[in-house]
């Protein structure tokens, strides 16, 4: 299958999934303004999508396994990969690349290599992965990626671009790495040829796993035409500052208590949080949201200085 071919059956799957009712659509979003914030002094963006509070609530012990997918149900096989739409859709048209054969959700070589090559392929959408628990992950049990489509997200990014993309960046001594400078979260900004960016990646990668961190991934057309990752090692903790089994605890009290969720973030902080796409499920918590709180979110979801200092000099070490 021809990259073009891959591209134009992937962009299929989702709206013969959405037109037989397999999946909700997700369109009202767009097109109430209620739905949609741009918090003001920043390009972050908050959008309102209740149906992504499905996401967190499987019951199966592998709900996105290939094998047990329906058989009149449209998917892709690419690689040792099954691309298929998202049951909880961020917007009409989000896609999982889900590797075939079982395994676990952890980055290892071969799933940078399928995530760099699926991205330079997969232009018209942006692919994120969320690795690891404390990163956004609701599915630990099997290997996956997400597919957010361009055509949804210009509609919200009016200089179609990624919010992230407008902050400065500092040269390392790797040309293809450079690290956020004025982004609340700390982060790489990777660009190079196809063998560079995935030797970038795998460096990260091995500097979080063996600090037992997560790892946000979001993989984007640049300006240039070229394929930009951006990656968030990631603290422990949640948003809201505590590490995610507290935060699960207080969660469940503050809602049996008083009838509502406590802090301004309930919820941890994925990919696309970390990129300035803010996701809210609940109107209150929506509402609550202000640039101020996001940018200590996403402070507090970042690795700290010293540990970010530790990753930097790890990941551009020759």
């Amino acid at each position: 299958m021809t990259p073009a071919e891959l591209s134009k059956r992937i962009s299929q799957i989702a709206i013969r999934d959405r037109d037989a009712g397999h999946v909700p659509s997700v369109a009202h979003v767009l097109e109430d303004s209620k739905h949609i914030r741009r918090l003001g002094g920043s390009e972050i963006v908050a959008v309102l999508n209740p149906v992504r509070s499905l996401a967190v609530s499987y019951r199966s012990s592998c709900p996105i396994c290939p094998a047990d997918f329906p058989a009149d149900r449209p998917f892709v096989k690419w690689r040792t990969r099954f691309i298929r739409a998202n049951d909880h859709p961020v917007f009409d048209g989000h896609l999982l690349d889900i590797r075939q054969r079982h395994s676990p959700h952890q980055l290892d070589t071969e799933g940078i290599c399928d995530f760099v090559s699926l991205a330079s392929i997969a232009t018209d959408y942006v692919t994120i992965r969320n690795e690891g628990e404390c990163a956004g992950a609701s599915v630990l049990t099997h290997d996956h990626n997400q597919l957010l489509p361009w055509a949804a997200l210009e509609s919200i990014f009016p200089t179609a671009h990624l919010p992230v993309e407008s902050a400065h960046t500092a040269p390392t001594s790797r040309k293809s790495i450079r690290t956020l400078e004025d982004w609340p979260a700390r982060g790489f900004a990777i660009q190079g040829h196809q063998d560079e960016v995935v030797d970038a990646i795998r460096k990260i990668a091995a500097a979080t796993s063996s600090r037992n961190l997560g790892l946000n991934l979001a993989a984007t057309r640049s300006r240039n035409s070229r394929t930009m990752v951006f990656a968030f090692p990631r603290t422990t903790k949640w948003p809201s500052g505590y590490p995610a089994p507290i935060s699960h605890l207080a969660r469940a009290c503050s809602r049996v208590l008083l009838g509502k969720p406590i802090g301004h973030f309930s919820y941890g902080f994925g990919t696309a949080q970390m990129f300035g796409l803010m996701i809210a499920t609940e109107r209150k918590s929506f509402e609550r949201l202000t640039s101020q709180r996001v940018h200590r979110g996403l402070r507090q979801a970042s690795v700290g200085r010293a540990t970010w200092q530790d990753i930097v000099a790890g990941v551009t070490m020759h």
